[in-house]
């Protein structure tokens, strides 16, 4: 597809985002008047001067230390509670904030705040603070460590890696989510999903490309040889050696697959791309050269399975889901026309009435916007130079914040934020679009006039 014709695309579509994203049609309104809404869980979180991770509910919001989330204290937890929050001040002042001089500032720094919060001190990241969230997915926590790692906090991004290498099965594979102690003690029995290793390894990627210091980054990847080794090796031996392809697993989605889905394809063809170059630098280049041709094999197996129905979420189906995000940029070089017309289209028909996404088009027909697939949308459309589209995207999203400034997991019908807030993977995904669209100069130098919500 030609350039203009793709940029005109992305500005129709962007104007569509962002027309609804103001306005909820009569039409979906009715359709979804009685029904019953989900609530709000939480409204953010906070932090005491023990480290403790708190949930602040809707309609109990707490004072705040300006410019922190660490909660006001009396007493004789005062002055520790000042020290907390300076320590949050100059963390957030040493690294980068995406878009601090745009209209955006506050959502950044919100979110980097959040991810801060919500990452413990033995370096598990919580996918939330309330009680079914309160776990470490390796997906979530891997791409906030790319986060962080692009915004200058690498020491930071570091310990997730290595805190994710502790709790890696030996062949290499992950289960739906862990126990953040760091026993590797897993809280149910969701099973291995096998797109955890893939987004550890584009993890480890993000994290080893954005560092300041090569030599320095370099000493320190030895430290996750066992992490980059036993996710890539497992990978590989994951594809069949007859059609290149995985077999079918649980994916983002997390219920049990028959038959094979994107969502847990794509992911493992980011990580067989991004594990050659650690593995290079490790001094490991056999294991380098065979994840490399694994990488080359199971994206031609891709487009030959999945290509001709238009990139759906399910080899034998028609509907696609968001996992069509996977294909693009940032983890892919470059979208192929079929795959960016296929993005575009799910961009479309995955729409819900407040504006944003659902997980996919198969899926229960309720009215709700995920913020996580809304965000991964806004940073395939940044990362794939459209622009316009992934501004209008991280706008709706700033608009469905909760009043502390954090993202939610959900929207329902009518443009209230719903369930758990924040959620880390939907955070990440925001500071990375962000990044990226700083980086190729397409923040626009909007700054907005207010105090931020984080108490300021």
């Amino acid at each position: 597809m030609k350039g203009s014709t793709r940029r005109a695309a992305a500005l129709l579509v962007g104007a569509a985002v962002l027309l609804s994203a103001t306005l909820v049609s009569e039409g979906f309104s009715r359709s979804f008047a009685g029904q019953r809404e989900i609530g709000l869980y939480s409204a953010g979180v906070a932090l005491s001067g023990t480290d403790d991770v708190t949930v602040v509910r809707p309609g109990s919001i707490p004072a705040f230390h300006p410019g922190s989330r660490v909660a006001v204290a009396a007493g004789k937890g005062a002055s520790v509670a000042q020290l907390a929050a300076r320590r949050q001040r100059e963390w957030l002042a040493e690294g980068d904030v995406p878009g601090e001089l745009t209209m955006f500032a506050d959502l950044s720094r919100t979110s980097l705040l959040d991810l801060d919060t919500l990452l413990l001190p033995n370096g598990a990241l919580l996918a939330g603070g309330s009680t079914n969230w309160r776990y470490v997915w390796p997906r979530d926590a891997s791409f906030a460590a790319a986060a962080l790692a692009r915004t200058d906090h690498p020491a930071n991004a570091l310990d997730i890696l290595l805190f994710l290498q502790s709790i890696q099965e030996a062949d290499g594979s992950f289960h739906a989510r862990y126990r953040p102690s760091g026993t590797g003690a897993v809280p149910d029995d969701r099973g291995i999903q096998q797109d955890g290793p893939g987004w550890v390894l584009w993890g480890v990627g993000q994290w080893f490309d954005a560092s300041n210091e090569p030599p320095s980054a370099r000493a320190e990847l030895t430290t996750l040889r066992p992490l980059i080794r036993r996710s890539a090796a497992g990978l590989i031996k994951l594809l069949d050696p007859d059609t290149g392809l995985p077999p079918a697993s649980s994916d983002y989605w997390e219920r049990d697959e028959s038959d094979l889905t994107l969502g847990a394809a794509a992911p493992i063809l980011a990580g067989l791309r991004a594990a050659p170059a650690l593995l290079t630098a490790l001094g490991d280049r056999r294991l380098a050269r065979q994840s490399r041709a694994a990488a080359q094999r199971l994206d031609a197996s891709i487009h030959t399975y999945f290509g001709p129905r238009g990139y759906p979420r399910v080899i034998t189906g028609n509907d696609r889901d968001a996992a069509i995000a996977f294909l693009m940029p940032p983890f892919a070089d470059s979208a192929r026309a079929d795959v960016y017309r296929a993005w575009m289209s799910a961009g479309q028909e995955m729409r819900q009435p407040a504006g944003g996404l659902s997980p996919g088009v198969g899926w229960k027909k309720d009215g709700i916007s995920w913020t996580p697939e809304t965000a991964l949308f806004a940073l395939a459309a940044a990362a794939s130079g459209e622009s316009d589209l992934a501004l209008s995207w991280v706008s709706w999203l700033d608009s469905h914040r909760t009043v502390l400034g954090s993202l939610p997991e959900k929207v329902t019908a009518h443009g209230r934020p719903a369930a758990v807030a924040p959620l880390a993977w939907t955070a990440a995904l925001v500071v990375l679009t962000l990044d990226e669209l700083e980086e190729n100069g397409r923040l626009p130098a909007w700054p907005r006039e207010g105090l931020l919500r984080t108490g300021t």
